[in-house]
Formats: C-alpha cells, sequence, structure tokens
C-alpha cells in the first residue's frame, strides 16, 4: 500500500494503492468476480486513502460528518477471477464545499480491469446536506505523481475511449 503526500506541507493525502485478493465467495460459478464487487473494491480504497490521511469514518461518524455515495460508475473492461491479486489505485480527484470526486484503476498486474469514479456527498446525521469540512477541501496535488492515474479515468469520464493494452501479459481470455 502506497499514498502519495501533497508538496505544500499538507497531510492531504490525494493517491493511495492496495492489494486486493480475490475470494471465492465473490465469484459466480465460472469463477468470475461478480460485477457488484468491484464497488466494494472501491469503497475498500476510499477508506484506505482517508486512513492514510489520518482520519476514519468512526471518527467521523462519531462528530455526525457522514459521506454517501452520490453517484457511482465502472467501465468493466477484463473480468478479474477468483484468486487474483489485483491493485486497486485510488485518487482523489476533486474535493470542494460540495462534493468528493474519486477515481479508480484496478488491474492484475500490467492489465487495467476496469475503470472507475465516485461522487460523495457530505450529510449530517439526519442524513441532511451539509458542508464538506474544510480539511476535505481543495487539496494541493503533486502533479507529477499523479498524472499517470489521472490520464486514464480522465480520458473514461470525458467519454473517450481510453487506449488499452488488451492483449497485455498478464490478460486471461473472457468478455472484453
Amino acid at each position: 500500500m502506497a499514498g502519495e503526500w501533497t508538496m505544500s506541507g499538507s497531510s492531504q493525502v490525494t493517491v493511495c494503492e492496495i492489494e486486493i485478493r480475490t475470494r471465492y465467495p465473490e465469484c459466480d460459478p465460472m469463477g468470475y468476480v461478480h460485477h457488484a464487487r468491484y464497488f466494494e473494491y472501491f469503497e475498500r480504497g476510499r477508506t484506505e486513502l482517508l486512513r492514510l490521511g489520518g482520519k476514519s469514518h468512526r471518527d467521523l461518524e462519531e462528530g455526525g460528518i457522514f459521506f454517501v455515495v452520490a453517484r457511482a460508475e465502472c467501465k468493466f473492461i477484463k473480468p478479474a477471477f477468483y484468486d487474483d491479486c489485483l491493485l486497486l489505485t485510488t485518487q482523489l480527484e476533486r474535493a470542494t464545499r460540495a462534493r468528493i470526486d474519486h477515481a479508480y484503476v484496478l488491474r492484475r498486474g500490467p492489465v487495467v480491469l476496469c475503470l472507475g469514479s465516485t461522487t460523495l456527498a457530505c450529510v449530517s446525521r439526519e442524513g441532511r446536506l451539509i458542508g464538506i469540512p474544510q480539511e476535505f477541501q481543495e487539496p494541493t496535488t503533486n502533479k507529477e505523481s499523479t498524472e499517470s492515474y489521472k490520464s486514464i479515468p480522465g480520458a473514461f469520464r470525458r467519454g473517450k475511449k481510453p487506449h488499452l493494452n488488451r492483449n497485455a501479459p498478464g490478460s486471461r481470455p473472457g468478455p472484453s
């Protein structure tokens, strides 16, 4: 697991990588990871990104701050299989007073399996929209260290098909 810290001296973490070993109960009878599990992986990435920044969902919730998913997208490119070792990169792309956007790239070795994005909103314990606390807004990213992660999800969000080598080593036969 790795995190990229901002260069401005802030402790805001903007990139996190975690390894995920796919488990048997996450797969269908053919050995493919079920599509709904990818969103659970994204949640794990967001949780670890928050934790690397020195915060936890528990602490936020005790303070009456809750983040809810307002939008979630996933572009499935190649399937993941039972017992695969995957690498999920989670990037904080944008944080304003009203929303937090994350981008995700899930890989098996050099092969990109899926691209995702989410938008989170901040709500009170009663479920009413509230402003996102200042420490989560406007991160100053280290552009050099995050450029490689931004290029693929950014193309995905703008509706352009990213150039991906589907025949790269480590890819497996299956639906495209």
